[in-house]
């Protein structure tokens, strides 16, 4: 009888911690983005022959680069964190960066060093940042993914995802096509 009880309290104890973690996850995330300093981060053209993986669009974002002093101090895939700050057109730009969080701002994001260009006048680092997918509806991503790919090609058009930071992490909110969230974009296309 012990042994039922036990067993039967042990799973219980297994339900529970499997429950905890996924809601553990997505409670961060929601905090994240109620929380969260909002950024604008420009998105640009992913390489043509990257196809469309499932039921996210790939995004690639501008401003991927920082100019330094030393960039041989870096190292490919070493973890840097930066702050922001927004250019003349109101995007996210890399303001600053750090080999430790910053203890006096929460909003950074945790990167990773892509690549060092250390033989320029202007020495440079190139970083990943932590998102490059935007998760929908399975029956609109596929329209989605063709109408961003479109627009992030014509200069005329303004198309970027607004991002919330907080304490090094980075939460996509919406994609932003002209202003108008890629979701109701899509539904004002012709078919």
């Amino acid at each position: 009888m012990k042994t039922k009880v036990l067993l039967f309290g042990l799973f219980l104890l297994v339900a529970a911690a499997q429950l905890y973690v996924p809601t553990e996850m997505i409670w961060q995330n929601q905090n994240i983005l109620d929380t969260g300093t909002i950024m604008k981060f420009k998105c640009e053209p992913v390489d043509p022959y990257d196809p469309f993986r499932g039921k996210y669009i790939s995004l690639r974002f501008a401003n991927s680069t920082i100019a330094v002093k030393n960039a041989n101090r870096y190292q490919y895939n070493q973890t840097i964190y930066a702050t922001f700050k927004q250019d003349t057109t109101g995007y996210a730009v890399m303001d600053k960066i750090y080999t430790a969080a910053p203890k006096e701002r929460t909003d950074y994001l945790e990167l990773t060093v892509d690549y060092t260009n250390n033989y320029d006048s202007i020495q440079k680092i190139s970083v990943s940042y932590p998102f490059d997918r935007y998760y929908m509806n399975e029956y609109k991503a596929p329209m989605a993914e063709q109408t961003y790919a479109e627009s992030v090609n014509d200069v005329k058009k303004s198309v970027y995802a607004e991002v919330a930071i907080s304490n090094g992490t980075g939460v996509i909110k919406k994609v932003m096509i002209d202003n108008q969230a890629i979701e109701d974009y899509v539904k004002k296309q012709p078919n």
